[in-house]
């Protein structure tokens, strides 16, 4: 697999407290190798149901755009939110579906520094189908997940963390068949020296 990429990238402050970010970007891969649906009873065995072998399925273009922006719409409150937008296609063999890429994703955020030491961060992500196939058989569909989490600054060397991810308990996955976890909570410690 061989890649040329190209991309162009700007940033500026619109105003005293608000960053825009953008770009536009164009992926030109060779020989590019992904994991190709293949008739099971050949290669993996007459039960199998499922399939593949990594190949290389040839010429592939990406081309995509991202843009930004984080604003502080107080001392202590900051916003942000970042959306990507892809184009690709297979130029060897267009019957041949590219996996495991979204074609849209948008993160935001919501920042408040609720004291001094204290931070609250929730989020949210969401990603729209993306193919889990070659062959198109497998879709794993769309999904938007809720986090929200606790950081609190001890001093300069020590820090811990607490949360949540995925609040509402989403039934999700980026690859159909093999879902993500559900609701979960997490805590951790972090020393820095």
């Amino acid at each position: 697999e061989e890649s040329t990429n190209y991309e162009l990238g700007a940033s500026g402050l619109l105003g005293a407290s608000t960053r825009l970010t953008g770009a536009v970007f164009y992926y030109d891969v060779q020989d590019m190798i992904q994991a190709v649906a293949i008739t099971p009873k050949t290669q993996c065995g007459s039960t199998a149901t499922i399939c593949t072998q990594m190949q290389n399925i040839g010429t592939v273009h990406t081309k995509g755009a991202e843009l930004g922006i984080t604003t502080a719409l107080t001392d202590t409150l900051e916003i942000g939110a970042n959306y990507t937008l892809l184009s690709r296609s297979n130029e060897t063999n267009p019957s041949i579906q590219l996996t495991d890429v979204p074609r849209q994703k948008l993160f935001t955020y919501a920042k408040w520094q609720v004291s001094g030491p204290l931070t609250v961060l929730g989020s949210i992500e969401a990603n729209s189908k993306r193919y889990s196939s070659s062959n198109g058989m497998q879709i794993a569909g769309g999904f938007g997940i809720a986090n929200l989490k606790a950081r609190y600054q001890f001093n300069q060397a020590w820090s811990a963390e607490a949360g949540v991810n995925n609040i509402l308990d989403k039934n999700y996955a980026v690859i159909e068949g093999y879902p993500l976890e559900g609701r979960n909570y997490f805590a951790n410690a972090t020393w820095k020296f």
